[in-house]
Protein backbone atom coordinates (compact mmCIF):
# COMPACT_ATOMS: atom_id res chain seq x y z
CA UNK A 1 0.00 0.00 0.00
CA UNK A 2 1.50 3.48 -0.93
CA UNK A 3 2.10 6.07 1.70
CA UNK A 4 2.86 9.23 2.46
CA UNK A 5 6.55 8.43 2.80
CA UNK A 6 6.78 7.20 -0.55
CA UNK A 7 6.05 11.23 -2.06
CA UNK A 8 8.30 13.57 -2.74
CA UNK A 9 8.22 15.78 0.22
CA UNK A 10 11.17 17.93 0.76
CA UNK A 11 10.86 18.24 4.66
CA UNK A 12 13.62 17.72 5.24
CA UNK A 13 15.64 19.66 3.04
CA UNK A 14 16.63 23.34 4.30
CA UNK A 15 13.95 25.27 2.39
CA UNK A 16 11.61 22.28 1.96
CA UNK A 17 8.00 22.07 3.31
CA UNK A 18 5.52 24.45 3.41
CA UNK A 19 3.90 26.71 6.53
CA UNK A 20 2.93 30.10 7.98
CA UNK A 21 5.75 32.02 9.06
CA UNK A 22 6.36 32.05 12.56
CA UNK A 23 5.93 36.05 13.11
CA UNK A 24 6.48 37.30 16.55
CA UNK A 25 4.56 39.88 16.29
CA UNK A 26 1.09 37.81 15.56
CA UNK A 27 2.52 35.05 18.07
CA UNK A 28 2.30 38.24 20.86
CA UNK A 29 -0.78 39.05 19.66
CA UNK A 30 -2.49 36.10 20.12
CA UNK A 31 -0.76 35.68 23.03
CA UNK A 32 -2.10 38.95 24.59
CA UNK A 33 -5.18 39.56 23.20
CA UNK A 34 -8.12 39.66 25.61
CA UNK A 35 -10.66 36.93 23.81
CA UNK A 36 -13.56 35.50 25.38
CA UNK A 37 -13.48 33.41 28.08
CA UNK A 38 -13.25 30.01 26.39
CA UNK A 39 -16.60 28.55 27.60
CA UNK A 40 -18.29 31.61 26.38
CA UNK A 41 -16.83 30.56 22.94
CA UNK A 42 -18.30 27.55 23.11
CA UNK A 43 -21.69 28.14 24.09
CA UNK A 44 -21.95 31.48 21.86
CA UNK A 45 -23.96 30.60 19.05
CA UNK A 46 -22.96 33.72 16.59
CA UNK A 47 -19.16 33.01 16.91
CA UNK A 48 -19.00 30.81 13.48
CA UNK A 49 -21.12 33.21 11.68
CA UNK A 50 -19.12 36.10 12.19
CA UNK A 51 -15.80 34.27 11.63
CA UNK A 52 -17.64 33.71 8.39
CA UNK A 53 -18.53 36.95 7.26
CA UNK A 54 -15.54 38.01 8.18
CA UNK A 55 -13.31 35.90 5.83
CA UNK A 56 -15.99 36.53 3.09
CA UNK A 57 -15.10 40.32 3.41
CA UNK A 58 -11.72 39.74 4.10
CA UNK A 59 -10.99 37.62 0.73
CA UNK A 60 -12.25 40.27 -1.31
CA UNK A 61 -10.16 43.32 0.44
CA UNK A 62 -6.75 42.97 -1.72
CA UNK A 63 -5.09 45.80 -2.91
CA UNK A 64 -1.92 43.77 -3.80
CA UNK A 65 -4.04 41.48 -5.76
CA UNK A 66 -6.92 41.53 -8.24
CA UNK A 67 -9.49 38.37 -6.85
CA UNK A 68 -12.82 38.88 -7.75
CA UNK A 69 -16.21 36.28 -8.22
CA UNK A 70 -15.89 35.65 -4.14
CA UNK A 71 -19.92 36.75 -4.30
CA UNK A 72 -20.87 33.89 -6.47
CA UNK A 73 -20.29 31.95 -3.34
CA UNK A 74 -23.19 32.01 -1.17
CA UNK A 75 -22.73 28.61 1.16
CA UNK A 76 -20.09 29.34 3.65
CA UNK A 77 -19.35 27.02 5.87
CA UNK A 78 -16.47 26.57 8.65
CA UNK A 79 -14.10 23.98 7.63
CA UNK A 80 -10.83 22.40 10.12
CA UNK A 81 -8.57 23.52 7.77
CA UNK A 82 -8.61 23.11 4.21
CA UNK A 83 -7.88 19.45 4.29
CA UNK A 84 -11.74 18.61 5.47
CA UNK A 85 -12.91 20.04 2.41
CA UNK A 86 -10.99 17.77 0.71
CA UNK A 87 -12.75 15.20 1.81
CA UNK A 88 -15.85 15.88 1.84
CA UNK A 89 -15.05 16.46 -1.84
CA UNK A 90 -13.51 13.21 -2.60
CA UNK A 91 -16.95 11.68 -1.03
CA UNK A 92 -19.50 13.64 -3.50
CA UNK A 93 -17.48 13.03 -6.31
CA UNK A 94 -16.31 9.08 -5.55
CA UNK A 95 -17.53 8.06 -8.83
CA UNK A 96 -15.17 10.67 -10.85
CA UNK A 97 -11.62 10.43 -11.81
CA UNK A 98 -9.98 13.34 -10.29
CA UNK A 99 -7.74 15.38 -12.31
CA UNK A 100 -4.80 17.61 -10.83
CA UNK A 101 -1.20 19.14 -11.72
CA UNK A 102 1.86 17.38 -10.76
CA UNK A 103 3.25 19.38 -7.69
CA UNK A 104 -0.09 19.76 -5.87
CA UNK A 105 -0.80 18.93 -2.41
CA UNK A 106 0.85 15.78 -1.56
CA UNK A 107 -2.66 14.63 0.44
CA UNK A 108 -4.83 14.44 -2.43
CA UNK A 109 -2.01 11.84 -4.41
CA UNK A 110 -1.39 9.61 -0.68
CA UNK A 111 -4.98 9.77 -0.38
CA UNK A 112 -6.09 8.22 -3.73
CA UNK A 113 -3.49 5.79 -3.79
CA UNK A 114 -3.98 4.53 -0.38
CA UNK A 115 -7.83 4.00 -1.34
CA UNK A 116 -7.22 3.10 -4.98
CA UNK A 117 -9.43 6.06 -5.61
CA UNK A 118 -8.88 6.56 -9.86
CA UNK A 119 -6.83 9.73 -10.74
CA UNK A 120 -4.59 11.27 -13.16
CA UNK A 121 -2.47 14.30 -14.25
CA UNK A 122 -3.75 16.89 -15.96
CA UNK A 123 -0.92 17.11 -17.84
CA UNK A 124 -1.14 13.35 -19.42
CA UNK A 125 -4.40 14.22 -21.50
CA UNK A 126 -7.60 15.83 -22.29
CA UNK A 127 -10.17 15.98 -19.66
CA UNK A 128 -13.30 13.76 -19.57
CA UNK A 129 -16.91 13.95 -18.98
CA UNK A 130 -16.25 11.93 -15.71
CA UNK A 131 -13.63 13.64 -14.29
CA UNK A 132 -13.68 15.89 -11.43
CA UNK A 133 -10.72 18.70 -10.88
CA UNK A 134 -8.27 20.31 -7.98
CA UNK A 135 -6.49 22.85 -8.75
CA UNK A 136 -4.56 25.01 -6.41
CA UNK A 137 -4.55 28.91 -6.79
CA UNK A 138 -2.38 30.05 -5.98
CA UNK A 139 -0.69 26.99 -6.85
CA UNK A 140 1.00 25.04 -4.74
CA UNK A 141 4.51 24.41 -6.46
CA UNK A 142 4.98 27.86 -7.34
CA UNK A 143 3.00 30.00 -5.35
CA UNK A 144 1.29 32.15 -8.25
CA UNK A 145 -0.74 30.51 -10.79
CA UNK A 146 -0.13 27.62 -13.39
CA UNK A 147 -0.78 29.09 -16.75
CA UNK A 148 -2.75 26.55 -18.04
CA UNK A 149 -5.17 27.02 -15.32
CA UNK A 150 -7.83 29.19 -17.17
CA UNK A 151 -7.87 26.49 -20.30
CA UNK A 152 -8.67 23.90 -18.05
CA UNK A 153 -11.48 25.80 -16.93
CA UNK A 154 -12.63 26.81 -19.92
CA UNK A 155 -12.95 23.73 -21.36
CA UNK A 156 -14.55 22.03 -17.35
CA UNK A 157 -17.10 24.37 -18.26
CA UNK A 158 -17.93 22.92 -21.36
CA UNK A 159 -17.75 19.09 -20.07
CA UNK A 160 -19.86 20.05 -16.46
CA UNK A 161 -16.48 18.88 -15.05
CA UNK A 162 -17.01 19.96 -11.45
CA UNK A 163 -13.46 22.08 -10.30
CA UNK A 164 -12.65 22.89 -6.52
CA UNK A 165 -10.01 25.65 -6.28
CA UNK A 166 -7.65 25.16 -2.85
CA UNK A 167 -6.76 28.58 -2.31
CA UNK A 168 -5.06 28.06 1.12
CA UNK A 169 -2.53 30.60 0.00
CA UNK A 170 -4.16 33.44 -0.06
CA UNK A 171 -3.04 35.76 2.21
CA UNK A 172 0.70 35.03 1.22
CA UNK A 173 0.62 36.42 -2.03
CA UNK A 174 0.93 40.05 -4.25
CA UNK A 175 0.72 40.73 -8.17
CA UNK A 176 -1.99 37.48 -8.37
CA UNK A 177 -5.11 38.54 -11.04
CA UNK A 178 -7.96 35.33 -10.61
CA UNK A 179 -11.83 35.33 -11.37
CA UNK A 180 -13.17 32.86 -8.48
CA UNK A 181 -16.39 33.01 -10.11
CA UNK A 182 -15.97 31.52 -13.20
CA UNK A 183 -18.56 29.25 -14.00
CA UNK A 184 -16.54 26.14 -13.79
CA UNK A 185 -15.69 27.08 -10.17
CA UNK A 186 -18.12 25.04 -8.15
CA UNK A 187 -16.39 25.00 -4.39
CA UNK A 188 -13.50 27.00 -2.99
CA UNK A 189 -11.17 25.80 0.11
CA UNK A 190 -9.72 28.64 2.09
CA UNK A 191 -7.53 27.88 5.42
CA UNK A 192 -5.30 30.45 8.07
CA UNK A 193 -2.88 27.40 8.28
CA UNK A 194 -0.62 29.28 5.99
CA UNK A 195 -1.17 32.89 6.50
CA UNK A 196 -0.78 33.07 10.30
CA UNK A 197 0.91 30.53 12.75
CA UNK A 198 -2.33 29.01 13.82
CA UNK A 199 -2.24 25.43 11.76
CA UNK A 200 -3.21 23.85 14.80
CA UNK A 201 -5.97 25.55 15.35
CA UNK A 202 -7.48 24.27 11.79
CA UNK A 203 -9.00 27.53 10.99
CA UNK A 204 -10.67 27.07 7.30
CA UNK A 205 -14.18 27.73 4.89
CA UNK A 206 -15.55 26.45 2.34
CA UNK A 207 -17.17 28.70 -0.34
CA UNK A 208 -20.10 26.85 -2.05
CA UNK A 209 -22.41 27.19 -4.85
CA UNK A 210 -24.99 25.61 -3.27
CA UNK A 211 -25.89 23.66 -0.17
CA UNK A 212 -24.95 20.27 -0.79
CA UNK A 213 -26.23 19.39 2.35
CA UNK A 214 -22.99 16.38 3.38
CA UNK A 215 -21.27 16.88 6.52
CA UNK A 216 -20.14 20.53 6.45
CA UNK A 217 -23.53 21.30 5.47
CA UNK A 218 -25.03 19.44 8.64
CA UNK A 219 -22.75 20.61 10.90
CA UNK A 220 -23.52 24.56 9.61
CA UNK A 221 -27.32 24.05 10.26
CA UNK A 222 -27.08 22.02 13.83
CA UNK A 223 -23.97 24.24 15.00
CA UNK A 224 -21.86 21.56 15.27
CA UNK A 225 -18.60 22.85 14.41
CA UNK A 226 -15.18 24.61 15.99
CA UNK A 227 -16.11 27.75 18.01
CA UNK A 228 -12.78 27.91 19.39
CA UNK A 229 -11.43 28.55 16.15
CA UNK A 230 -13.78 30.32 15.01
CA UNK A 231 -12.89 33.14 17.31
CA UNK A 232 -9.25 33.08 17.00
CA UNK A 233 -10.22 33.15 13.43
CA UNK A 234 -12.11 36.50 13.10
CA UNK A 235 -9.89 38.03 16.11
CA UNK A 236 -6.88 37.77 13.54
CA UNK A 237 -8.77 38.54 10.55
CA UNK A 238 -10.50 41.53 12.80
CA UNK A 239 -6.27 42.90 12.87
CA UNK A 240 -4.48 42.13 9.93
CA UNK A 241 -5.09 42.31 6.59
CA UNK A 242 -4.84 39.92 3.73
CA UNK A 243 -2.08 41.66 2.49
CA UNK A 244 -0.40 41.67 5.38
CA UNK A 245 2.06 39.18 4.18
CA UNK A 246 3.20 40.39 1.30
CA UNK A 247 3.39 44.33 2.89
CA UNK A 248 5.66 42.88 5.75
CA UNK A 249 7.96 40.27 4.15
CA UNK A 250 7.82 41.77 0.68
CA UNK A 251 11.08 43.62 0.74
CA UNK A 252 12.56 40.48 2.85
CA UNK A 253 11.63 38.16 -0.15
CA UNK A 254 13.31 40.58 -2.92
CA UNK A 255 16.38 40.33 -1.01
CA UNK A 256 16.38 36.63 -0.13
CA UNK A 257 15.78 35.84 -3.76
CA UNK A 258 18.26 37.69 -4.86
CA UNK A 259 20.82 36.71 -2.53
CA UNK A 260 19.93 32.99 -3.39
CA UNK A 261 19.88 33.95 -6.93
CA UNK A 262 16.20 32.46 -7.52
CA UNK A 263 13.09 33.68 -8.64
CA UNK A 264 10.65 35.33 -6.56
CA UNK A 265 6.97 34.07 -5.92
CA UNK A 266 4.01 35.66 -5.63
CA UNK A 267 4.31 34.28 -2.88
CA UNK A 268 6.03 35.80 0.10
CA UNK A 269 6.61 32.24 1.44
CA UNK A 270 8.54 31.01 -1.46
CA UNK A 271 10.95 31.44 -4.20
CA UNK A 272 11.89 29.28 -7.35
CA UNK A 273 15.29 27.61 -7.97
CA UNK A 274 17.09 26.79 -11.03
CA UNK A 275 19.19 23.53 -11.51
CA UNK A 276 21.43 24.22 -8.80
CA UNK A 277 18.18 23.55 -6.24
CA UNK A 278 16.89 20.21 -8.28
CA UNK A 279 16.57 18.37 -4.82
CA UNK A 280 13.50 20.37 -4.34
CA UNK A 281 11.86 19.12 -6.98
CA UNK A 282 8.08 17.65 -5.86
CA UNK A 283 7.44 15.86 -8.93
CA UNK A 284 6.70 19.21 -11.23
CA UNK A 285 7.82 22.04 -13.44
CA UNK A 286 9.09 23.86 -10.08
CA UNK A 287 12.37 23.67 -7.78
CA UNK A 288 9.82 25.15 -4.72
CA UNK A 289 11.75 26.64 -1.74
CA UNK A 290 10.03 27.62 1.58
CA UNK A 291 11.84 30.89 2.56
CA UNK A 292 9.81 31.54 5.63
CA UNK A 293 11.91 30.27 8.11
CA UNK A 294 14.24 32.98 6.87
CA UNK A 295 12.43 36.12 8.58
CA UNK A 296 11.34 34.82 11.71
CA UNK A 297 13.46 36.88 14.46
CA UNK A 298 13.34 36.53 17.78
Amino acid sequence: MATHESLPSKKHLPFGGARAINNHVIEEFIRYSHTPDMMDMIRSPHIVANFLSKYHRWLQASELNTFNGFDSFKHLRYSNGTTEIFDKWYLRHHGRRLRMFRGEYMYHLATHKNLGLPYEWLENGPLDSNDHIIISMPFADNGGMRPETMNILDSAAILSVPVLIDAAYLGTTKGLVFDFGHPAIDTVSVSLSKTFPVAHARIGMRLCRKDVDDGLDIHHKTEYENRWGAALGALLLSSYGIDYNAITFGEWHKIRCMEMDIMPSHSVLFGLGGSDYEQYNRGGLYNRLYLGGLYEIR
